[in-house]
């Protein structure tokens, strides 16, 4: 061994060992450099980029779940409300009549009737309910209504006082609207009201019905 060798082994040999540090080695008169086992900086920068892209990717992924959810909440909630308002269309057909001469839903004016003999009963649903009274003990009174209920068949009163008389629109959620349409005449028979509904999440069409109905009362039209 030579001098130069000796002393680079005898450095290597006393240097004190420490944590990542490289290890020296003299080896036929060479410095051999080892490096300890570990991650370098560039690697666990590389790594905290990757992780992090992953995590935002993640977070996207559940946002955009979530808010799918929400949607498909609020649409239930907004053809339930659909569902609500032509319930209690449907109430409003029903009890709608023209026995009093006028048409009318109201208990008030039907029980006034019935009373006075224009109507022969306020049971909704009975065939005698819808039209006036032709038994009525007064046949002034009763020719009376009686034209008045053909006159309200071919002038339309039947079906704007059946759009009058509909019921307001229940309140709509929050990041929601609910609209629907003034009902329009449709068709050839002179009584078939036509309207729709459209529900919105965010400004953005989520629901759309539209909605036939006649009114019963017109059945008994001449």
């Amino acid at each position: 061994m030579t001098l130069r060798s000796a002393i680079i082994v005898r450095s290597a040999l006393a240097a004190p060992p420490r944590q990542n540090l490289m290890v020296f080695f003299a080896k036929r008169n060479q410095l051999i450099i080892v490096p300890r086992s570990g991650f370098t900086l560039v690697e666990i920068l590389v790594g905290a980029v990757l992780l992090s892209i992953v995590a935002a990717g993640v977070a996207v992924i559940m946002v955009g779940g979530n808010r799918t959810s929400q949607q498909a909440g609020l649409q239930t909630q907004l053809d339930a409300l659909i569902d609500q308002d032509l319930a209690a269309v449907q109430t409003l057909n029903d009890r709608y009549t023209c026995c009093p001469g006028s048409c009318t839903s109201l208990d008030s004016t039907i029980n006034a009737a019935v009373a006075a003999g224009d109507c022969s009963v306020n049971t909704p649903g009975n065939e005698n309910y819808y039209s006036p009274n032709q038994t009525n003990s007064d046949p002034t009174a009763a020719t009376t209504a009686t034209l008045a209920f053909r006159s309200a068949c071919t002038n339309r009163t039947i079906t704007d006082n059946f759009i009058t008389q509909m019921p307001t629109l229940p309140a709509w959620p929050a990041g929601t609207n609910l609209t629907r349409t003034t009902p329009l005449l449709v068709g050839t028979s002179g009584h078939l009201l036509q309207w729709s509904y459209t529900g919105s999440i965010d400004g953005n069409v989520a629901v759309t019905r539209v909605v036939n109905l006649t009114p019963t009362v017109a059945a008994w039209c001449p």
